[in-house]
């Protein structure tokens, strides 16, 4: 008799037995996997919300992939792994990607990297470090980034300058120090700033008062003093100071 495997076999992608299930009719199959669907006039798919609770994989993708009239997907806590993004750029219309909490890291870049007409790319608790960033960077036309809880530096943030686009910019949760808020005076549009639970001190005030159109500033969880905060709040009047 053969010997018996040790490891465990692994389930099918949620979105191929979805298909199964709905008789090889993919519309219906992605609407069963779905929070959120939407259609161009024409019946193509536009907007997917995959539901957080289904693990849609590498396989699923393919199919995804195929949607070529996608504007907005939303694949928060799925499945996917670097070599699964490989079957997302031909999706040239997607403007909004959203892959937080997902094992994506810098390998993934690339291929996303591609898609240029993203204006917003999510990648909050992913694997994406500073190498990542020079990826990113090609995307001139990005206007919202959320890169937070994430393995990226105040080293990083060099590569992101090319990003002048940017109006939202999350940072949160990653360990940033002061050396690395300088590179952020590239981003002469943003209009929000998070920044919480970083290393930032003192030193990092000065520069912060420069961002003459931020409407909201998230600096709560650094090592900022009291008495800085408070000047820092009072020079920047028309922005909210979440300290």
């Amino acid at each position: 008799m053969p010997a018996q495997s040790d490891q465990p076999e692994t389930p099918p992608d949620p979105l191929l037995e979805a298909v199964t299930d709905h008789n090889g009719n993919v519309y219906w199959a992605i609407k069963s996997i779905a929070r959120r669907v939407e259609t161009n006039a024409s019946g193509e798919i536009t907007l997917l919300f995959i539901k957080y609770t289904v693990k849609v994989g590498n396989d699923g993708f393919k199919e995804i992939g195929k949607l070529t009239h996608l504007e907005s997907l939303d694949a928060t806590d799925c499945a996917i792994t670097n070599a699964g993004c490989l079957n997302l750029t031909g999706l040239q219309h997607l403007r909004e990607l959203i892959f937080d909490i997902t094992e994506l890291g810098d390998e993934a870049l690339s291929c996303i990297a591609k898609l240029h007409s993203l204006r917003r790319l999510s990648l909050s608790a992913t694997r994406v470090g500073d190498l990542g960033l020079k990826e990113i960077a090609k995307l001139r036309g990005l206007e919202s980034l959320n890169l937070s809880s994430t393995n990226i530096t105040h080293v990083g943030l060099e590569y992101l300058k090319p990003l002048a686009q940017l109006t939202n910019l999350d940072l949160g949760e990653n360990g940033i120090r002061d050396d690395g808020i300088i590179h952020l005076a590239a981003f002469k549009k943003l209009q929000s700033l998070t920044l919480n639970y970083n290393r930032l001190t003192d030193a990092s005030a000065e520069w912060l008062k420069g961002f003459k159109h931020l409407k909201f500033l998230n600096l709560k969880g650094n090592l900022i003093s009291d008495d800085v905060k408070a000047k820092l709040i009072e020079a920047m009047p028309y922005t909210t100071v979440n300290t």
